[in-house]
C-alpha cells in the first residue's frame, strides 16, 4: 500500500482531517499509519502528494475539538499539533487513531515548535504567549507584553529567539529561552496576522490588515520597507526557502 498522510484545516466545519493517498484499499481507522521520518521521502511506498491522484485521497480522521485555530508538524514528524478553543492537542503522528495528550490553555490561535522540537510556543487569544515542554507539556514560560489576542508566533530558524504579531497593531521578539521581552516594533496601522522570519534568522516579515507586508531587521526591530500592493488586510506571509521572494495572502483575492 502506498500512502502518505497530509493536514487540511476545514473552514467551517472547525476541524482537523488526516487524508491518505492510497493506490488499492482505503485503510481502517485502527490500522496505524507508518511512522514519519525526515527522510520518509526518499521511501518507494510513498507517493509525492504532487503526483497523486486525487481520487486516491482518502479521510483518516479528523483531529481536534472544539474550534481548532491552527495545525503544525513537529520538525522530526513524530508529532500532530492542534491548537484552538481547548488548547492545543497532541498526536502521534504515525497513530492519529490514540488518544492524543491535551494541554490546556486558553484560546490558542497559532502554534510553532522550535527548530528541534522540544518546545512548543503557542498565541492566544487573551495577549499572552506560552512555552511548553512537548515531552511532558509542562509550562515552561508566560509571555506577557501584548494588550490584544496574539494571532501569530515564530521561532527564529536558530530557536534563539520568538516573534509575535498581534491584534494591538505591534509585533513583538522575545529571548525564547527565559521569555524576556527584547523589542517592539511598531509601524503598522492595524491588526497585525501574522509574522515569519527569513531562513537565515536576519529578517522578519510582517503582515497586517493596514494593507501592508513590512519588513524589519530582526536583531535591531529597524524598519527596513514596507510593501504595497494589496487592497485590502493581509493575512499570511511567507519566505521563500532562500529567502530571496516574499509570499503574501491578502482578503482582497
Amino acid at each position: 500500500m502506498k500512502r502518505r498522510s497530509v493536514l487540511l484545516s476545514l473552514l467551517g466545519i472547525i476541524l482537523i482531517v488526516v487524508f491518505v493517498v492510497t493506490t488499492t484499499l482505503s485503510p481502517t481507522l485502527a490500522e496505524p499509519l507508518p511512522q514519519a521520518t525526515p527522510t520518509s521521502t526518499a521511501d518507494p511506498g510513498l507517493v509525492p502528494l504532487s503526483q497523486a491522484d486525487p481520487a486516491d485521497i482518502v479521510e483518516i480522521r479528523r483531529l481536534g475539538r472544539g474550534t481548532a485555530g491552527d495545525v503544525t508538524w513537529s520538525p522530526d514528524g513524530q508529532t500532530i499539533a492542534v491548537g484552538g478553543s481547548l488548547g492545543i492537542w497532541l498526536y502521534e503522528a504515525g497513530r492519529p487513531d490514540t488518544e492524543p495528550r491535551l494541554i490546556e490553555t486558553p484560546q490558542v490561535n497559532d502554534i510553532a515548535f522550535s527548530p528541534d522540537g522540544t518546545r512548543l510556543a503557542s498565541a492566544s487569544a487573551d495577549g499572552t504567549l506560552r512555552l511548553w515542554d512537548t515531552a511532558s507539556g509542562a509550562t515552561l514560560a508566560v509571555l506577557e507584553g501584548h494588550v490584544d489576542g496574539v494571532l501569530s508566533v515564530a521561532f527564529s530558524p536558530e530557536g534563539t529567539r520568538l516573534a509575535s504579531a498581534s491584534a494591538d497593531g505591534t509585533i513583538r521578539l522575545w529571548d525564547a529561552a527565559s521569555g524576556a521581552a527584547l523589542t517592539v516594533l511598531d509601524g503598522h496601522t492595524g491588526v497585525v496576522r501574522s509574522v515569519a522570519f527569513s531562513p537565515d534568522g536576519a529578517r522578519l516579515a510582517s503582515a497586517s490588515e493596514d494593507t501592508t507586508v513590512r519588513l524589519w531587521d530582526a536583531a535591531s526591530g529597524a524598519a527596513l520597507a514596507v510593501l504595497e500592493g494589496h487592497t485590502y488586510g493581509v493575512l499570511s506571509v511567507a519566505f521563500s526557502p532562500d529567502g530571496i521572494r516574499l509570499a503574501s495572502a491578502s482578503d482582497d483575492g
